[in-house]
């Protein structure tokens, strides 16, 4: 850190930092060498500040750890977009930790698809059982396929998620404990027991994404006082928005899955084992935001619960550039000390074949579509592989060959056709409705319960 004969403060973007451990730093390369290998060079120039997300994929029986998933960006739809746009062809949501989610579950698709297939898979295909089990057993072997014994995902990403996870609050500051470990080993550490303190706060509140409001951050705080909101981020019930922040999504992925609604009727729900992030790491503020708040939920059909990852700090630095301060103050009302301007995203997905080979694309994060080519100004924005309304068809087409192979009545021809006719948010709807999951009912009383904590 220095200044210049102007008197003006110079710093690195980010903070230097200790790892937890040598796998979470390993973790921030892979992800950070996909990016940079994958994400058009023009793109990453025109990044002045961004954030970068992906899902790794780890055989335990070989010791490989693999990128299968990333995301970049700090975009998210208008409340009036998204209300446009009922079939799904909009990403809503384009911040990173919700693009690598997205290509996640492109993933997996494809994954399924090679598992209905016979050829190698995450994926592998569950055999019925014969005998007496207990409840939980026979719901979770309604499930056709479960991930493969030897396999684990892992997240990360390079900056603290917003929402929750960004106010450092209702707990001590401490510095996360580093194990001396090998590259392949990371920490397995209960959680201590959470407990709600301050719920008129909002310790374990839901946030939005803010969109829109003439209100300045510190006029919104004053309004809602007592309770305590992140920068860009609003209450629910406010009327200033309506996705949920990375924090609450990322909270729903620790407690129903991160494999979502539509793979639910196919594979059994997908945990993570790590969540390993860069800047802005605080151990307690992560562990309460995504996933202690969340403690004691258990489905009625006890195959939802609340998992606990091993909340990790990475030592690698994404951004390692030197910012001026009077350039953080210039945009720090509207950006949070961060310069998000460009409005692209970028997805990654592998196709799990070939270390190098894999689906990409770039979305104008504000409008949710694939950018048009500025020199064809007769071009149409086009949807990309990622939304809704593609994974909508490869759900259909995945259960519909799930149904074909099956030897049993998995659904009558009335109740297949309503599936493979319908909205995404009908059919996510028939799937919970028809019990081809509970997954719906999971997430509604999780929801529920939820709200009850944040109202206390």
């Amino acid at each position: 850190m220095g200044s210049n004969k102007n008197n003006v403060r110079v710093r690195y973007a980010e903070k230097s930092r200790d790892a937890t451990c040598s796998f979470a730093d390993r973790v921030a390369r892979l992800v950070l060498e996909k990016y940079d290998v994958s994400c058009p060079r023009e793109l990453k120039l025109s990044y002045k500040q961004t954030v970068v997300a992906g899902f790794l994929i780890e055989d335990a029986v070989t010791g490989t750890l693999e990128c299968v998933a990333v995301g970049v960006g700090t975009k998210y739809l208008s409340s009036t977009f998204i209300q446009s746009d009922p079939n799904g062809e909009r990403v809503r949501d384009s911040h990173a930790e919700i693009l690598a989610r997205r290509s996640l579950q492109h993933y997996m698709y494809t994954q399924l698809e090679r598992a209905q297939r016979g050829q190698e898979s995450m994926f592998v295909r569950r055999q019925r059982s014969t005998r007496s089990e207990n409840h939980a057993d026979v719901m979770m072997s309604c499930h056709p396929f479960t991930l493969c014994d030897n396999i684990f995902v892992h997240f990360y990403s390079s900056s603290v998620p917003c929402g929750n996870a960004s106010i450092k609050r209702w707990a001590h500051p401490k510095r996360p404990t580093c194990y001396d470990m090998p590259p392949t080993k990371y920490p397995k550490e209960q959680h201590p027991p959470f407990h709600i303190m301050q719920p008129d706060q909002g310790q374990v509140a839901m946030l939005v994404k803010r969109d829109g409001g003439t209100l300045s951050h510190e006029e919104l705080s004053h309004a809602c006082h007592p309770h305590i909101i992140a920068p860009g981020t609003a209450p629910v019930c406010c009327g200033l928005g309506c996705t949920k922040t990375c924090s609450d999504k990322i909270a729903v992925w620790n407690a129903v899955g991160v494999q979502g609604c539509l793979l639910s009727c196919l594979v059994e729900p997908i945990y993570l084992t790590t969540c390993t992030i860069g800047r802005k790491f605080s151990l307690k503020t992560c562990q309460r935001a995504l996933c202690c708040r969340m403690s004691g939920f258990v489905s009625d059909d006890q195959v939802y619960q609340v998992h606990h990852p091993s909340m990790l700090q990475s030592s690698v630095k994404f951004d390692s550039s030197m910012v001026r301060d009077t350039d953080i103050k210039s945009i720090s009302e509207q950006f949070s000390g961060a310069m998000f301007l460009e409005p692209r995203c970028f997805w990654w997905a592998s196709n799990g074949t070939m270390p190098s080979g894999g689906s990409s694309g770039v979305i104008n994060g504000s409008t949710g579509l694939v950018p048009h080519d500025d020199a064809d100004h007769h071009q149409q924005s086009s949807i990309t592989e990622v939304c809704r309304q593609n994974f909508l068809k490869r759900f259909r087409n995945a259960w519909l060959t799930h149904v074909q192979q099956s030897s049993e009545d998995m659904c009558s021809a009335a109740e297949l056709n309503e599936v493979l006719n319908s909205t995404c948010a009908e059919t996510k709807a028939l799937c919970g409705a028809f019990m081809f999951t509970t997954y719906p009912a999971a997430k509604l009383k999780l929801m529920n319960n939820f709200f009850k904590m944040t109202l206390k």
